[in-house]
């Protein structure tokens, strides 16, 4: 079972915080729906996990795509809920995108990124592109610039 945070209390905070932007003078803008990924509790009681039971768990959070997955700290799970949404947007390329977290040797033996750096695994047999109406193969460095990818398609930011 994988666990973020410790069994401290945790002030009350809001799961739909507004979000500050600089550019519009720090003034609240749109809150970040994380309903897709996160749902928020305010006691143990209401979540009825044995596990947040035991720990007396007050507000947290428990990740819907992922099992076992706890969050005490806010921080936390806008970062998970971040790592969810940086992965949906590279599937939607066709890559799938494994953090320093994850383990892709299942389907990735001898990668020798894995459970070491941010990295993305194509998805699809044969990545192709259309332009001007034909299709053509891209190489891997054209990839970062047709799919908005940055740096090589392995990335040591090791955020995840």
């Amino acid at each position: 079972m994988l666990l973020y945070g410790g069994p401290h209390s945790v002030p009350r905070l809001s799961s739909l915080s507004p979000a500050r932007d600089s550019t519009s003078g720090g003034k609240p803008t749109v809150p970040i729906d994380y309903s897709r990924y996160v749902k928020r509790f305010c006691s143990a009681l209401e979540c009825g996990s044995t596990y947040c039971k035991d720990l007396n768990y007050r507000e947290h959070f428990h990740c819907l795509d992922c099992n076992s997955r706890v969050f005490i700290k806010k921080e936390e799970m806008i970062r998970h809920f971040k790592w969810h949404k940086k992965r949906d947007e590279s599937l939607q390329h066709g890559f799938m995108r494994y953090s320093p977290m994850d383990d892709c040797s299942d389907r990735y033996r001898g990668c020798s990124h894995n459970r070491k750096q941010t990295h993305y695994h194509c998805i699809k047999s044969v990545v192709l592109h259309r332009a001007a109406g034909h299709y053509r193969h891209i190489s891997p460095l054209k990839i970062e610039t047709v799919y908005g990818f940055t740096g090589p398609l392995t990335s040591s930011s090791g955020s995840g």
